[in-house]
């Protein structure tokens, strides 16, 4: 998978279930459905099948953007 713009990105993912925020990278977020949460144990499924539908089309934008200015 080629390397996006915004993959080096971070954002809080909050537990479910006890809050306790995890911090993930766009990139890792792309690669992972799934994770563990360091406070509970719980297992998050991301549900992020819309966030990688959204994220492509930013990513196509910004490159659209950025080929003007070549």
């Amino acid at each position: 998978m080629a390397k996006g713009f915004f993959d080096d990105q971070t954002l809080d993912i909050p537990c479910p279930d006890c809050g306790k925020k995890a911090e993930k990278s766009v990139g890792w977020l792309k690669a992972n459905k799934k994770f563990t949460c360091s406070g509970c144990g719980q297992t998050i499924d991301l549900q992020s099948d819309q966030f990688r539908r959204e994220l492509a089309k930013a990513e196509k934008a910004l490159a659209n953007f950025m080929k003007g200015f070549k």
